[in-house]
């Protein structure tokens, strides 16, 4: 295979990572850490073949331009690994997400929304997709957008434990 095509499919998958997010949610620092430190590595594995299928490029042009876009890639998610504390030695409000709401629709699908205090009075929001629970403070899960989930929807408030039947989560 050419390397234009192994490139724009290995952006494709870059770009999927950085919209799902890291998949891990664990209560233990130390072992949260080490999945987090690995996940990095396979990106940033999968970058460094990139590189060298940009190499492999005869006209100067397209290696340039190749280089460029991995560069710039391989810049996001350097900025993400320390952004999302790769090293995590403690849980704080700053890097720990809390639920707020689990959604919960017909078909099983659960929606975790959830919270994290960036900085003083700022906070950052999320809604996660479960895909696997192994309890209730230890799951994979991935970012994902409600409006691709249909209702209706029972959320349950995770301050005051109060259940609700809503039709939409937008």
């Amino acid at each position: 295979m050419k390397p234009l095509p192994k490139i724009l499919i290995g952006i494709l998958i870059l770009f999927v990572f950085i919209y799902t997010g890291i998949p891990f949610e664990i209560e233990n620092p130390a072992i949260e850490s080490i999945l987090r430190t690995l996940s990095f590595a396979l990106i940033f594995y999968l970058l460094y073949i990139h590189f060298k299928q940009a190499k492999k490029f005869n006209n100067s042009g397209f290696r340039i331009t190749a280089y460029t876009i991995l560069g710039l890639l391989s810049f996001l998610f350097i900025i993400g690994a320390f952004w999302n504390d790769i090293w995590v030695f403690e849980k704080n409000e700053r890097n720990t997400w809390y639920n707020l709401e689990v959604c919960t629709n017909q078909s099983g699908k659960k929606i975790l929304r959830q919270i994290r205090e960036t900085s003083g009075s700022i906070y950052d929001y999320r809604d996660r997709l479960v895909i696997y629970e192994f309890d209730k403070n230890n799951r994979i899960s991935i970012n994902t957008n409600v409006a691709f989930y249909k209702g209706p929807w029972t959320v349950v408030n995770e301050k005051n434990n109060k259940k609700q039947r809503v039709y939409s989560l937008d």
